[in-house]
């Protein structure tokens, strides 16, 4: 038994569409490792609906399979509400604390997460590191996301 929008138990499967590629307004191709989550580890089959983030949009889309590629094809899309974002400014912490606090914040639903340097923080990464870290943040974010 599938589980729609609006009927409680377990969400559904949740991407982020900053990796796919648009090839129309209303389908998405999904990359590589978000093909294989969906395939393999959350056991979506051709037809099961997914939601999709987009730049603080929620997007229902239906998956379908072509030439080897998974499609996401736009079926219903909503705007977040106004007003009702949670944005988080994160001191940064120790290394551990600051990613756990990064998949908390996600998972609880902050649509934005900024990392501010305090005065008193522990923590200082040399301006060279930064790249590195920022991905590293990201691909946290992105996993946690799956999780929500």
């Amino acid at each position: 038994m599938k589980l729609l929008r609006g009927t409680g138990g377990v969400s559904q499967p949740r991407v982020r569409l900053e990796k796919a590629e648009r090839k129309a307004p209303d389908r998405w191709v999904l990359d590589e490792q978000q093909s294989h989550h969906m395939l393999h580890v959350r056991r979506c089959v051709e037809g099961d609906r997914i939601e999709g983030l987009w730049q603080g949009k929620l997007l229902y889309l239906r998956l379908e399979l072509n030439d080897g590629l998974l499609y996401g094809v736009v079926e219903e899309e909503i705007s977040m509400i106004p007003g009702k974002n949670l944005w988080l400014l994160l001191g940064l912490l120790k290394s551990d604390a600051f990613e756990r606090s990064l998949r908390m914040a996600t998972e609880s639903g902050a649509e934005k997460i900024i990392p501010i340097i305090c005065e008193r923080s522990v923590m200082r990464i040399d301006r060279k590191r930064w790249p590195g870290k920022r991905n590293r943040w990201m691909k946290i974010i992105e996993e946690s996301t799956k999780q929500a």
